[in-house]
């Protein structure tokens, strides 16, 4: 079952990593808020396979813009959350975009996505800053809005999970779909920040269990920042536990 999958093995040490694979053996991870900065690299490690002598990324985000340029005058997350939408409609991108982005500059920041004047990263955090951006709320009123209402959502936004390249890849295009359908109905802020913390608990929940069959693991990591800071992503390690996992969180067990 281990060979399951042959994901190129990156030669970068994390200390806490190979702690707690030394006392517990080899693991996956999902690691949010995690740049391993490599480039020529089309994937963030958000899903890692790691033993105490390697560490495999096997699976992330598909690449969103980025816009590192500091001196334009609209907000950096623009270009993300723009991005996304071009990426779906192309040259119709105009006539898909929430109401509240003609305040902004847009043709210029089109014209920086058409020139590809953009980085293109797998970036878990730009994607949740994004969304927050399409749906017209700070990032941490998204994370209230998520802590308030998940436990009332039965439903996510659809998402599709493709296996390329020997890595789990997560796109973007069903889950923008169906959060840019809400915004059209006017659906409610809170409703649809929960639909999109519900989208990500069950891709990093669904990614698990196929990594336990490919792999014959069932101890899962989870660490990063986002889940230090994000009381709603925890849900994740319920999920996790709920379908047979043993989970740690950021490395407790290996202090």
């Amino acid at each position: 079952m281990e060979d399951g999958i042959h994901c190129q093995i990156h030669n970068f040490t994390n200390e806490n990593l190979l702690k707690h694979a030394l006392k517990n053996g080899k693991s996956m991870a999902v690691i949010f808020d995690y740049d391993n900065n490599l480039e020529n690299n089309c994937y963030c490690g958000e899903f890692l396979i790691y033993s105490s002598k390697y560490i495999i990324k096997a699976g992330g985000i598909e690449c969103i813009c980025i816009d590192n340029d500091t001196q334009t005058l609209y907000p950096p997350t623009l270009i993300s959350a723009l991005g996304l939408i071009y990426d779906i409609y192309k040259e119709d991108v105009k006539k898909h975009m929430p109401n509240h982005f003609s305040k902004y500059d847009i043709d210029s920041a089109l014209d920086k996505i058409n020139k590809n004047n953009v980085n293109r990263k797998s970036d878990i955090k730009s994607f949740f800053k994004a969304a927050a951006f399409l749906i017209d709320i700070s990032n941490n009123d998204m994370k209230e809005f998520a802590v308030k209402n998940l436990k009332n959502i039965n439903n996510e936004y659809e998402f599709n999970i493709r296996y390329t390249n020997k890595m789990f890849v997560v796109g973007t295009k069903d889950i923008i779909l169906g959060l840019l359908s809400d915004i059209k109905k006017e659906e409610k802020k809170e409703i649809m920040s929960a639909k999109f913390y519900k989208s990500i608990i069950d891709i990093s929940v669904f990614i698990c269990k196929d990594l336990r069959e490919f792999h014959g693991i069932s101890k899962v990591l989870l660490a990063g920042k986002m889940f230090e800071e994000d009381e709603s992503l925890r849900t994740i390690e319920n999920e996790l536990k709920r379908n047979g996992f043993n989970v740690s969180y950021n490395f407790s067990d290996a202090q």
